[in-house]
């Protein structure tokens, strides 16, 4: 199998596919012509939408069907709260068997200007995002054997080169890693990564937060940034007003795409499952129907 050059992964829940479909068409829009397939890794897409995104762009689906016994020792709090698929960005390690050079980005973004030059190798053949925080922060206690007071990485977009040594075994170590301190972690997949380039003796480029991650918060600052990235609460679709993210959202819904459902959404995050409360949230959305 020859490889494509240029994708860009997503890995998302029906439940924010929307977002998916959005972001596409925002990238197609920006960087025509310089991503050659879009990768979205799923639990499930309903056939009508895969119909709307396949003629966005081109688009492989990927179904997420790691085994549970991987994700046993995590806490259940944890999954509720970003679903398996968070853990689905290691699956990035294993397509470079398939690509050149892969973007992996969350869907909660407005790209404003062409971002192609991040698929351009540099010194490394990884490029992280760090935080303002230390890896322990990303973990309930200490791991034994790693130094946890270097940055901890931010995993809102990530960039993998094929030419990254050692990426299968990278990919195996992620799991097992879950296994082995699942338990620990608080920031899912961005723990495991940290744990990985120290593991591996990797030092990753820096990704530019302030050019390719700009919170809304800080976006007046300046307007020297590609990305504008709604991390945490409100999104785009949930009350942070951008006219820009509507405007490809409208498209996405003239083609046929679902609609983001807000009753939906909040039975996804309400944990534990199987309590009380959830059972409640579940009887109200189905009394909304």
């Amino acid at each position: 199998m020859n490889k494509k050059k240029n994708a860009i992964v997503i890995s998302l829940s029906e439940n924010i596919l929307f977002s998916a479909g959005t972001l596409i068409i925002n990238c197609e829009e920006k960087m025509p012509g310089i991503v050659d397939e879009y990768v979205l890794i799923h639990e499930g897409i309903k056939e009508s939408d895969k119909k709307v995104i396949s003629g966005l762009a081109q688009v492989r689906f990927i179904y997420y069907d790691k085994p549970d016994c991987f994700f046993e020792k995590v806490d259940k709090l944890i999954i509720n709260q970003f679903s398996r698929l968070v853990f689905a960005k290691f699956e990035c390690l294993k397509l470079l068997n398939d690509y050149n050079n892969i973007i992996m980005t969350d869907t909660d973004v407005v790209i404003y200007e062409d971002i192609s030059e991040l698929f351009a190798r540099k010194k490394s053949s990884l490029k992280f995002l760090f935080n303002d925080g230390s890896v322990l922060e990303q973990f309930k206690c200490s791991v034994d054997g790693y130094d946890m007071t270097k940055k901890g990485m931010s995993a809102g977009i990530i960039v993998f080169h094929d030419d990254l040594d050692k990426y299968e075994e990278m990919y195996d170590f992620c799991y097992r890693s879950l296994q082995d301190y699942g338990e620990y972690i608080k920031m899912p997949e961005q723990a495991i990564f940290d744990l990985m380039v120290q593991d591996f003796n990797v030092s990753p480029d820096h990704i530019d937060g302030r050019v390719y991650c700009r919170l809304p918060k800080d976006a007046g600052l300046d307007d020297d940034f590609k990305i504008l990235h709604s991390a945490g609460q409100p999104k785009f679709w949930s009350g942070l007003k951008n006219k820009d993210w509507n405007r490809y959202y409208r498209t996405w819904l003239a083609l046929g795409g679902s609609s983001f459902n807000k009753t939906k959404l909040l039975i996804n995050i309400i944990v534990p499952v199987g309590s009380l409360r959830r059972k409640m949230i579940q009887k109200l959305y189905h009394y909304l129907q």
